[in-house]
């Protein structure tokens, strides 16, 4: 579960809001752009039910469509879920109070007794109505130029937060040899980070790297943050 926690954790770093989707077989979380409008998400994860849950129960509202998406704040999803660490279960349900809320119940172990405790959080959430349920489609992603490893996550995080604080461009290469460079340009001066020995899995000769990623320092912030 800790993984599952992590997950939610990086998606809060990202955005604000998010939409949950259950369908009988996958989880998603969906983040879209809430300022253009009915456009394909700009961030999608998708994961197998089975991997986090031993137990699983869904109703949708009927065969054909035997989905639930449920509108939330990302934050108050992630901070419950900072327990897991050290939980031993979690059940999760969509529950009617004063509003739909997304219920988690946590069993947690005593410090003080072998009896564990039971710690109950109820995140409110909006229920997604149906007609609008295609503004939350499967993004199509084009196929890459180049997919390469990336270097340990701590790494990168560590060379792009640095980064980040003398400049909001940062420049991207990569190469068929397994080589990634960070990169940024100042009136000042011109820093590079490199990664060797990176496994490539795929690279199209007929397009040229790198790429530019370029943006205010939000951007900066949501590239650190995806190397969570």
């Amino acid at each position: 579960m800790r993984e599952f926690s992590n997950i939610v954790s990086t998606i809060s770093k990202l955005s604000k809001e998010c939409v949950l989707r259950l369908s009988t077989d996958q989880i998603y979380f969906i983040v879209s752009d809430d300022n253009s409008g009915p456009t394909p998400p700009i961030l999608w994860c998708e994961i197998p039910q089975s991997m986090f849950f031993s137990e699983y129960q869904l109703i949708g509202v009927d065969y054909e469509h035997n989905d639930i998406y449920l509108g939330f704040t990302s934050a108050n999803l992630a901070r419950p879920l900072v327990t897991l660490k050290s939980a031993k279960t979690l059940k999760m349900k969509l529950t009617k109070k004063q509003c739909p809320c997304l219920t988690l119940e946590i069993e947690m172990p005593s410090s003080t007794s072998p009896q564990t405790r039971q710690v109950t959080h109820d995140i409110p959430a909006i229920v997604v109505p149906r007609k609008i349920w295609s503004d939350f489609h499967e993004p199509q992603v084009p196929k890459p130029d180049i997919s390469i490893e990336l270097p340990p996550l701590k790494q990168l995080r560590t060379s792009i937060d640095r980064m980040r604080t003398m400049a909001t461009d940062v420049i991207i290469r990569a190469s068929a040899e397994g080589r990634l460079t960070l990169q940024i340009k100042t009136d000042m001066a011109k820093v590079s980070t490199r990664y060797k020995g990176l496994r490539v899995d795929n690279f199209e000769v007929a397009h040229h790297w790198p790429r530019k990623y370029h943006g205010d320092g939000e951007a900066a912030r949501c590239l650190v943050s995806s190397c969570t």
